[in-house]
C-alpha cells in the first residue's frame, strides 16, 4: 500500500498555505474598503460617522462619495441683475458686484465692491465671509473716513442713550449717546431737568435749581424751566380769604 503520510503532510502544508493567503488577503480587502470609507464619510459630510467610531465604521450615510456637503471653495464670475450682495457698502458712489458659486449654474453669495468713494472718503481693503455654501473668505474695497479705523463699519459699540430717571423726587437726569458713523466713536453727554411739577434749571450734582410750583395743587410738565409753566388743573377746588373756588374752563396758568 502507497505511503501517503508524506503526501498527506505536503497536502496538508499547501491547504494551510492557502488558507493563510486568503485570510491575509481578506484582512487586506477589508482594511482598503475601511480606509475609503472613512475618506468618503469625511468628505460626506456631518450625517455620516467619521469612519473611526466602531458603532458605525462605514461613516453611515456618509461613506463612499454619500453624507452631506460641508461646503468647498467657491469660484468668482458674473453676476444677474437680481443678485443682492451679501455686504453693504458705505459713502461709495460707484460699485461693481462679483458672484460666487460652486458651478456655473448656481450663486452662493454676492459681494461689492466699491471702484470710486465719495468726496472726502477714502477707498480701504475689507474682507468677508462668503455665505452660503462656499467656504472661502474674500477681499473687497470699501470707503472710510481718514483717520477712521479701518475696520469701522458705521456702528459704534456701547453707545446707547438711556431714558429719563428721577432723583430725589425733584431732579431727572439721563444719558444721550452719540455714534460719529464716520469715525464710530461714540459720545456721551449727561442732560438734566426738573422732574414733574418743579420748575428751573438744575445745577450738575442736582442739588438744586428746581422750585415747586405753588400751591401744591399746582402742576407742571418735565423739563419746565420758568414759573410760568406752572396751572391749576381744571377742576381744582381750593379756598382762601374770599371763600371756596373751583377751576372751569380749562387750565388756569401762572
Amino acid at each position: 500500500m502507497p505511503n501517503l503520510n508524506g503526501g498527506l503532510g505536503s497536502a496538508r502544508a499547501l491547504i494551510s498555505l492557502v488558507c493563510i493567503t486568503a485570510l491575509l488577503c481578506t484582512v487586506a480587502h477589508i482594511d482598503t474598503a475601511y480606509a475609503i470609507s472613512s475618506s468618503g464619510g469625511e468628505v460626506g459630510g456631518n450625517e455620516g460617522g467619521s469612519g473611526t467610531d466602531p458603532t458605525n465604521p462605514g461613516g453611515g450615510s456618509g461613506g463612499v462619495g454619500g453624507g452631506g456637503t460641508t461646503g468647498q471653495v467657491c469660484q468668482p464670475r458674473g453676476c444677474s441683475d437680481e443678485v443682492v450682495p451679501d455686504n453693504i457698502l458705505r459713502n461709495c458712489m460707484a460699485s461693481s458686484m462679483t458672484c460666487y458659486g460652486q458651478n456655473l449654474a448656481t450663486t452662493s453669495a454676492a459681494v461689492a465692491t466699491c471702484n470710486t468713494c465719495k468726496s472726502g472718503y477714502e477707498r480701504v481693503t475689507r474682507t468677508i465671509k462668503l455665505n452660503g455654501e462656499c467656504t472661502n473668505t474674500v477681499s473687497y474695497t470699501d470707503c472710510k473716513y481718514p483717520g477712521a479705523p479701518d475696520d469701522c463699519d458705521g456702528t459704534c459699540d456701547d453707545c446707547t442713550s438711556t431714558p429719563w430717571q428721577t432723583y430725589n423726587t425733584v431732579y431727572q437726569y439721563r444719558t444721550v449717546a452719540t455714534c460719529n458713523t464716520d469715525l464710530c466713536e461714540c459720545t456721551k453727554d449727561r442732560h438734566t431737568q426738573c422732574a414733574p411739577n418743579y420748575w428751573g434749571t438744575p445745577n450738575v450734582s442736582l442739588t438744586s435749581g428746581c422750585t415747586r410750583c405753588a400751591p401744591d395743587t399746582a402742576r407742571c410738565m418735565a423739563g419746565s424751566t420758568s414759573i410760568t409753566a406752572c396751572y391749576l388743573p381744571n377742576g381744582t377746588v381750593g379756598s382762601d380769604s374770599s371763600g371756596s373756588w373751583v377751576i372751569e374752563g380749562g387750565n388756569c396758568f401762572y
